[in-house]
């Protein structure tokens, strides 16, 4: 069986993680696998393993990539088309039910509609070619309950069309385990080796993933302990976040460190992981952590993280938004944290290997109803 998983680029971003760690996954089950990409370009590029055939399509944009997809269904012949993202999805079974081969398309959803700025004609567009072609396809995957929820909102299918298959999430590995975390001396990096806590973050800096509640709730919690925050990750709201600490007087004891190839050696050094975000199609991050042993927080920002911590049992749940109850958290957490033993066991219930075998169960079921 030939399997082609199809996204838009290898940019920094849950989808497009998603999409390499299915590939690589396939590809270590011994199936031949495509990675199909507008572009070979980008910082995931280096993660893909090199079992997986990468096929750039050199579109300019996603949406105009149609005639592109078509030409490489018609040359590849894949048997099955896994696509992410809501515009790759609609565009990709356009592509299968016009092109000369046919094969089955299985699109995925990573996100809630409300979590995407409604700024422009064509972006309302893709969730109108989503509502005329996800009906169309093979069946519908989302990353959590609230994704599932959310696409019966808005797309032409019912419930039975949609299964819930979570993220696959690449685990930190053995020797990132280990107590010795390698680093290089930087002045951020000794903070690790400092008598203090640690709290982490990572993601982009942008209005979802609410930063600047964190800031707020760590400045609380530096009233209480000595402590330091860093955020791995870049994007648009640095600077309002560099302000906003420089304004609650926290700014030598907040790290906006920036993207990271490698984000488990701070994961593991790290006393405590916060997920502060608004909204979440599934949470990456926390099950990054959590493989590491870390202890995590998170905002009740979905049904993911909600799944991910089995509704607080692996780790605190908390309002979107609310400064105190996730300072109050952040100390409780630090100073009962729980078992990191757990915290890995929880973790692997999401790893690659798991949530392939769930697709490939979905795939055979699939093959089955149609008589293959």
């Amino acid at each position: 069986m030939k399997i082609t998983v199809l996204v838009g680029t290898l940019s920094i971003g849950g989808a497009e993680k998603v999409a390499v760690n299915l590939a690589n996954g396939f590809a270590d089950r011994g199936y031949e696998t495509d990675l199909v990409v507008l572009k070979d370009e980008g910082p995931l590029a280096s993660n893909l393993d090199e079992k997986v055939t990468l096929n750039p399509l050199y579109a300019s944009r996603v949406r105009w990539s149609l005639p592109s997809i078509i030409r490489y269904l018609n040359r590849r012949r894949p048997d099955v088309v896994i696509s992410v993202m809501t515009v790759e999805n609609a565009l990709t079974v356009l592509s299968a039910k016009i092109s000369r081969y046919q094969p089955m398309v299985i699109v995925t959803e990573h996100s809630v509609r409300s979590d995407r700025t409604w700024k422009s004609v064509a972006f309302k567009g893709d969730f109108l070619l989503g509502m005329a072609t996800y009906n169309k396809s093979d069946e519908i995957v989302a990353v959590s309950d609230s994704v599932a929820r959310d696409v019966l909102s808005w797309s032409n299918v019912s419930r039975k069309d949609i299964t819930v298959i979570h993220n696959p999430v690449e685990l930190a590995s053995p020797v990132n385990n280990t107590d010795e975390v390698s680093c290089s001396v930087t002045e951020q990096h000794e903070w690790f080796s400092l008598n203090e806590p640690v709290l982490l973050a990572a993601g982009r800096y942008t209005p979802e993933k609410d930063f600047s509640t964190l800031i707020r709730a760590f400045s609380k919690v530096s009233e209480r302990i000595r402590g330091r925050l860093m955020i791995l990750g870049d994007g648009e709201q640095r600077n309002e976040l560099e302000t906003l600490s420089k304004e609650l007087a926290v700014k030598d004891r907040v790290c906006l460190y920036g993207f990271v190839d490698d984000p488990y050696p701070y994961m593991k050094a790290a006393d405590l992981f916060v997920l502060s975000s608004r909204s979440e199609g599934f949470g990456n991050v926390l099950v990054e952590a959590m493989s590491c042993g870390t202890p995590v927080v998170a905002t009740k920002c979905g049904s993911g993280p909600v799944t991910i911590l089995d509704d607080g049992t692996y780790g605190p749940l908390i309002p979107v938004g609310n400064v105190s109850q996730m300072a109050k958290t952040i100390l409780e957490t630090l100073s009962d944290p729980p078992d990191s033993e757990v915290l890995r066991d929880r973790a692997q219930d999401f790893s690659v290997e798991t949530i392939v075998s769930q697709y490939l169960e979905l795939i055979d079921a699939k093959l089955t109803q149609r008589g293959v």
